[in-house]
């Protein structure tokens, strides 16, 4: 009698081991769908005046702490988080540089500024000509303020995987702010991409 009670309990246990180690060893979608990549913080650089650009620590309107990729079966959401972001300036520009698979490129700027603060998103291609994609785009403003857009796949082919750059850059008058979510208080010509990521 009690050895019959003990064989559904091993069972049960045997199931629930197999069920944590398969979780461990194998990722899921969710995980393998997604990449997000911190960026440091007071690195915002500044030009104006014909200046050579310097980093502006106490620049916090503008200043990417994350960036995040979540690549679906239909759509591939692009983000950036913030310090802060305020409402105010000449204009606003955020931008993606997207590369897949399978060589496509194509390049996105959700642009913001007085009278038309909660932006407007374009994706272009190479020869910087609008696509014709429908894409949803949302500013949130003041601290951890975000950017998000939602892209179609269909805009970038069928790839099996995208990398992307991405970053803002705010003006007031003649100054510039600039920061590139992957650097570290530098701009460079090309900019820095994040790693693949695959469909979910």
């Amino acid at each position: 009698m009690s050895s019959s009670r003990r064989a559904p309990l091993a069972a049960s246990a045997l199931a629930a081991l197999l069920a944590a180690l398969v979780s461990v060893l194998v990722p899921s979608a969710a995980h393998a769908a997604s990449s997000t990549g911190s960026d440091s913080r007071s690195d915002v650089v500044v030009q104006g005046g014909g200046a050579p650009g310097r980093v502006d620590a106490g620049r916090v309107s503008g200043d990417v702490t994350s960036s995040r990729v979540v690549h679906g079966r239909r759509t591939v959401t692009l983000e950036l988080r913030f310090a802060a972001l305020r409402a105010g300036g000449s204009w606003h520009r955020h931008w993606f540089r997207m590369v897949t698979d399978e060589g496509v490129r194509r390049e996105l700027a959700v642009t913001a500024g007085p009278g038309a603060w909660q932006g407007r998103a374009q994706l272009t291609g190479v020869d910087r000509r609008p696509e014709g994609c429908v894409l949803r785009s949302s500013i949130s403003y003041g601290h951890d303020a975000t950017v998000r857009v939602v892209v179609p796949r269909a805009c970038l082919s069928a790839p099996a995987w995208v990398r992307v750059a991405a970053g803002t850059v705010t003006a007031s008058g003649t100054r510039v702010w600039a920061d590139d979510s992957r650097t570290r208080g530098r701009l460079y010509d090309a900019p820095v991409f994040g790693p693949r990521v695959h469909r979910g």
